[in-house]
């Protein structure tokens, strides 16, 4: 795939490590890296740096940005900008960490209001040395691919701690399989869902109606 191809795709990418300078913010800089060699633009949200309550429990279909006073509503902003999303996280008892499970249930709103994250694609990360790697990545892409979005081949990578040499691979192909998915996904124009399925508006649309 050429870097021209890639030059307007997006991709966030979500540190739930509380450790900000940690294994796995190293393992999504490696990421990053080469996600904009081939093009990409990026941006990282350590989300440690940010205020996320718990959900209330309480779902409304005519509200997709929940007015929360916390740091969920403009996280969901970057969210919806987004064309890929890479969820990254150490294991914290044989799962994803508190700060990434609490990210992913605030995003519920976006799922109930009309799978606004349906088609953007998905990447995960995850290092956990004492176990509870790949349960981690499971969760991951059975939360992602139920809200809607797309996970492309050998997107996934989980370090157990063995210094495997393989993983210094696996990042470009990680960032290489999300760029080529996202752009996949613009020229075909595909539509994910029921086969009659219209929706009346876009999160695109909605964010520039803000």
């Amino acid at each position: 795939m050429s870097n021209k191809a890639s030059s307007k795709s997006f991709i966030l990418l979500i540190n739930g490590s509380p450790r900000k300078g940690g294994h796995v913010a190293n393992m999504f800089t490696s990421v990053r890296l080469c996600l904009e060699k081939r093009g990409g633009k990026t941006k990282i949200l350590h989300l440690a740096d940010y205020k996320i309550l718990p959900p209330d429990g309480r779902l409304n279909e005519k509200i997709y940005i929940e007015k929360t006073r916390d740091d969920m509503p403009k996280l969901q902003r970057w969210a919806l900008r987004a064309d890929g999303i890479v969820f990254a996280t150490p294991t914290h008892w044989f799962n994803v960490s508190s700060l990434m499970k609490l990210f992913l249930d605030r995003l519920t709103s976006l799922e109930h209001y009309g799978f606004l994250l349906e088609g953007k694609t998905a990447g995960f990360i995850v290092y956990g040395p004492q176990g509870g790697a790949l349960t981690a990545i499971m969760l991951l892409m059975a939360t992602a691919n139920n809200m809607g979005m797309a996970v492309p081949p050998y997107s996934s990578i989980f370090d157990e701690g063995r210094g495997d040499k393989w993983i210094e691979k696996e990042y470009d192909v990680l960032a290489k399989n999300i760029l080529q998915q996202i752009r996949a996904t613009r020229e075909l124009q595909l539509n994910w869902g029921y086969a009659n399925a219209k929706y009346k508006i876009s999160p695109i649309e909605l964010l520039k109606n803000k």
